[in-house]
């Protein structure tokens, strides 16, 4: 496998949550992607084709969800900020965008679609421009909302991370924080990475 790295990518036990589509524009090296998924699948390719970057996008959500020690401010600064984040080919639209769906159970029982859209401010900070929650097409949340046009503050922080802001859809936050990503292998030996966003658990 000289030259090359083997992606494992293993969605949640069965029976489960799991993520079965994604969507990012401008993340990274990809300026735009959509990709279904299943509960278990391989990623196989050279050096710096993208491998890793895809599973950053799920690292990424789970440090927004988590409640101590991320948030979107934190999840965006540790990859060096928005300028770094944002794929290079990006030129007029470029607000970068990451949305999944998240399938539950069995597969009758609902999809969850979570979608944000964020950029810096004239400061480098970064900033929400859109933020969507929906079940089955039922919309829960959708940001910019009347609070956060009188509070522009409050765009300096996603719904997922704010306890009193996610009530309605917390199974998808607990989902989301219970994301895990492994190297197999010991450090400089990348030519396998594990990968499990979410357990299971609720």
């Amino acid at each position: 496998m000289s030259g090359k790295i083997a992606v494992h990518v293993e969605n949640v036990k069965p029976q489960s949550m799991f993520i079965r589509k994604l969507h990012v524009e401008n993340w990274k090296n990809f300026r735009h992607g959509e990709v279904r998924l299943a509960r278990r699948l391989f990623l196989i390719g050279p050096n710096a084709s993208g491998k890793s970057n895809f599973l950053d996008v799920f690292r990424f959500l789970r440090d927004l969800s988590l409640p101590k020690g991320g948030g979107f401010r934190q999840a965006v600064e540790t990859r060096e900020g928005v300028s770094a984040i944002r794929c290079l080919a990006a030129r007029q639209h470029s607000d970068i965008v990451v949305e999944i769906e998240i399938q539950e159970n069995s597969g009758s029982d609902g999809v969850w679609k979570y979608r944000l859209s964020f950029n810096q401010d004239n400061n480098s900070r970064p900033i929400l421009k859109e933020e969507l929650v929906e079940f089955n097409g039922q919309l829960k949340l959708k940001r910019p909302d009347n609070n956060d046009n009188a509070d522009p503050m409050r765009l300096t922080q996603t719904a997922l991370e704010q306890i009193t802001a996610n009530q309605s859809f917390r199974q998808i936050v607990s989902f989301l924080q219970n994301i895990n990503y492994q190297h197999l292998l010991p450090p400089g030996d990348t030519r396998s990475i594990g990968f499990f966003p979410g357990t299971g658990r609720q």
